[in-house]
């Protein structure tokens, strides 16, 4: 029933005109609700006593093919068309979305009232979900920072997600934060909470914390950073934190992730250097994703607002900067909106690449070419 209805809304959603309608109506605050009621579907807790494990758990599927049905028939039209009310060139807010009719240019006071309408109800929307998990589970917020390791963690935040995607149109205007996000601590640590547990948990997958829940959140962890998935949760999440460490406080983000990470050693001053590098040896894989995404937080600019030839270059670049590739593998790290159209694929190689012919039984490949080594991107989502 939700994915026929996204399906039937997202056909509506096509034209400009009906977004903008939509955006500032009081039929926006419901939609907003009922995305709401994916919001934080099939919770993952940890498992530390011992008992039978189910390796085969696949629910997490069903959940993850709901919201793709969300992000890939809703979100690309409501980004589009509330791209063409704030004046900005279509092919900048997301490929996935047709081309806008062009709307008459707001002004900078216009910009700002479509901002506070469209965000207020959303904001609203993520707050109530904040305050019903603390009335749930008041024992996880009696300490500073939530316990990923000991408490229910979700990969599915549509609100969240929703909320980085209209931020990066919003932001590419000029329109002040102020606007759309206004400068309160708790509203900002809201948005931030989420993104940075999903962080924090999918590195203690990584740490081997999670194997008494079986294959399920190393699945869901693959799916999370793969091509299929990556720019509808990975992207959108990076940029949510990315808004707010930046409109809130960066100096307390370090001391934060630390403490959700797991990572009180590094926090500790440590009796000597001896005990400061066993302590390091027994957290390497937590400590190596938590500088990772200080660090991404800080460099990495993500594909919000770049042209889709852009972000194609962008990702077969850093794909051919790993190792000379395949076809079909650089096929397989494109999204599948920027992966369907082999010609411009093709294109794209051969500007950036050169093809080396098959030699006996092996196949032939694509190196990148030397000029280009200088865009190698470490940080890289």
């Amino acid at each position: 029933l939700a994915q026929k209805f996204c399906i039937d809304l997202g056909y509506a959603l096509q034209h400009p005109e009906v977004v903008h309608m939509l955006l500032l109506s009081p039929e926006w605050p419901k939609l907003i609700t009922a995305f709401g009621i994916l919001h934080g579907s099939h919770n993952l807790t940890r498992k530390v006593s011992r008992g039978h494990v189910v390796y085969e758990d696949t629910l997490w599927a069903d959940a993850v093919h709901l919201e793709l049905y969300v992000v890939s028939r809703l979100l690309p039209y409501l980004t589009s068309g509330f791209a063409a009310m704030l004046g900005v060139p279509a092919a900048g807010a997301t490929p996935a979305a047709p081309a806008p009719e062009a709307l008459p240019p707001p002004s900078p006071e216009q910009k700002s009232e479509i901002c506070q309408a469209v965000f207020a109800p959303l904001l609203d929307a993520i707050a109530r979900c904040a305050a019903h998990e603390a009335a749930s589970r008041p024992e996880a917020f009696r300490t500073p920072v939530y316990d990923v390791g000991k408490y229910p963690v979700t990969c599915f935040i549509p609100l969240h997600r929703m909320f980085a995607s209209l931020v990066g149109v919003a932001l590419s205007t000029g329109v002040p934060t102020a606007a759309f996000c206004p400068p309160d601590a708790q509203v900002h640590a809201s948005i931030l909470q989420h993104p940075l547990r999903i962080a924090a948990a999918f590195a203690q997958v990584r740490h081997g914390m999670w194997k008494r829940n079986g294959r399920a959140p190393v699945d869901l962890s693959s799916f999370y950073h793969s091509p299929q998935w990556s720019g509808a949760s990975l992207e959108q999440d990076h940029l949510a934190m990315q808004f707010a460490v930046a409109a809130h406080s960066p100096g307390t983000l370090v001391t934060t992730a630390a403490l959700m990470f797991g990572l009180e050693e590094l926090l500790a001053a440590p009796s000597s250097k001896t005990d400061c590098v066993k302590q390091l040896q027994s957290v390497s894989t937590l400590c190596e994703d938590f500088f990772r995404l200080v660090l991404q937080l800080v460099l990495e600019r993500g594909q919000h607002g770049l042209e889709p030839w852009v972000q194609l270059r962008r990702r077969v670049v850093q794909c051919l900067c790993v190792h000379d590739c395949k076809y079909s593998e650089i096929e397989s790290f494109l999204p599948q909106e920027l992966g369907e159209d082999r010609d411009l694929v093709t294109a794209c190689l051969e500007e950036v690449a050169t093809f080396h012919e098959p030699q006996g039984l092996e196949a032939g490949f694509y190196r990148l070419r030397p000029a280009l080594w200088v865009e190698y991107e470490p940080y890289f989502l």
